[in-house]
């Protein structure tokens, strides 16, 4: 499927299935392609103007505003066998889901060595979707039992399915999650029932 991101400001960006990278500097209004050479899975802008993508099987990419793909490496705890299935750059840190595990890592001072790649407690439910907030607290959408938060980067995981509407046994899947940029405390989420 196709991907897109959005910086917060006037930049967009969409990954299309067949590896073209699409890009508008202008909300939209014009576009640029380009063969990524990469199948991207997720996307992510950080606060530098730098583009991230997940990928299917080969780890995170970082494109420089004016530059090429550059894996990020990383220890051997490096995501890269599994599919990246959401990215979030929040804080200074790059968020990194694969389908059962989240992983966080600080870029490395040339911009491109993942240095250490810190492991979550899995999520048994699946990760379909990732949003965190500027406290850095983490809400995942799962594949079968709403939305689960952490307050520390997902070394301890609770129920936040509060307002999806669930009766006791009822299954949801969560696709996509979004905070509110302008209110605080307001998580949107898009369910399949």
């Amino acid at each position: 499927p196709a991907v897109w991101a959005g910086d917060g400001g006037s930049r967009l960006v969409v990954a299309t299935e067949d590896g073209l990278l699409l890009r508008s500097e202008d909300r939209g209004d014009s576009w640029s392609g380009e063969p990524a050479s990469l199948s991207a899975l997720s996307l992510a802008w950080d606060h530098g103007g730098n583009l991230y993508a997940g990928t299917e099987d080969q780890g995170v990419y970082r494109w420089a505003a004016e530059g090429a793909p550059l894996r990020l490496d990383g220890p051997e705890t490096d995501p890269v066998a599994s599919p990246i299935v959401a990215l979030s750059w929040t804080g200074g840190r790059l968020y990194a889901a694969t389908p059962g595990t989240l992983f966080y890592t600080d870029a490395g001072a040339d911009g491109r060595t993942a240095t250490n790649w810190v492991r979550s407690q899995a999520v048994a439910d699946g990760i379909r979707s990732l949003a965190i907030t500027d406290q850095g607290i983490v809400y995942v959408g799962t594949a079968i039992s709403g939305v689960i938060r952490s307050n520390d980067a997902g070394q301890i995981w609770t129920p936040a399915w509060e307002g999806l509407g669930l009766a006791a046994g009822q299954m949801v899947a969560v696709n996509t999650l979004l905070v509110d940029p302008l209110e605080p405390g307001v998580l949107y989420a898009a369910v399949d029932h």
